[in-house]
């Protein structure tokens, strides 16, 4: 079984490089301002790529080679990513991704499911967006594992998917180790540290540190809040 650290010891090596850690994200902040809002899919097209999407559509989809054909299913997915999320045309764009799912693009899978549950595109409809992402997530994608794990600890989609703190976790521990995300990473350590366990701090901590060099935001925070000392979780040790 894998030793983890006490929380002791992992601020202890967290500090050894705290100043230089401290100016280092300041100067990311600036960045940040260009990131998309929502993190998956990982690739958001510009609007100016519409055009060149759609060239490439049209002249991969028509090709029976096996790397047109990956080729055509990725630039599809970009299309509809662009129609979806910069809010041009999502009903469109929605019944792309559902088109993707049906011929077994997994990312397809995924995405049909993200918009059903959210309602991008298509009335909200958790039963449906459920049973999407429960097939991509037996075919082993892991943001298909992190959007159900948000959904079991959110419970927001009960009765098509109960609220439970343990199959939440469970899934955000898939998702972090098969998908290496930040924001999964962020999750296990927030609900160790959410814990009455303070054998588990040491680890949630080296995890929310990890998630913060990944450029997770709230990481970033928490773990400033060890630093500086006034984490819940040391004013309850």
């Amino acid at each position: 079984m894998e030793k983890h650290p006490t929380l002791d010891e992992e601020l202890m090596r967290i500090r050894s490089n705290e100043v230089e850690t401290r100016a280092r994200w300041i100067k990311d902040e600036d960045n940040w301002r260009k990131l998309p809002s929502r993190v998956w899919p990982v690739y958001h097209p510009a609007e100016t790529e519409r055009k060149s999407l759609e060239a490439n559509t049209n002249a991969f989809c028509g090709s029976s080679s096996s790397k047109d054909n990956d080729a055509c299913h990725r630039n599809r997915f970009d299309l509809a990513t662009l129609l979806v999320f910069n809010s041009i045309d999502p009903e469109t764009g929605f019944r792309m991704y559902a088109l993707l799912a049906d011929e077994g693009f997994v990312d397809g899978i995924v995405a049909a499911g993200v918009c059903l549950v959210e309602g991008f595109g298509v009335d909200q409809d958790y039963v449906r967006g459920v049973e999407y992402l429960q097939r991509a997530s037996r075919l082993g994608h892991p943001q298909a594992d992190y959007e159900l794990a948000v959904l079991h600890y959110t419970g927001a989609a009960a009765p098509a998917l109960p609220a439970s703190d343990e199959l939440a976790f469970a899934l955000f521990e898939r998702a972090m180790n098969q998908g290496k995300f930040s924001y999964a990473t962020y999750m296990v350590a927030d609900m160790l540290l959410d814990q009455p366990n303070p054998e588990n701090y040491g680890r949630a901590l080296r995890l929310m540190y990890e998630a913060a060099e990944n450029g997770h935001r709230y990481a970033r925070q928490e773990v400033l809040r060890f630093l500086n000392g006034r984490h819940k979780a040391q004013l309850s040790c």
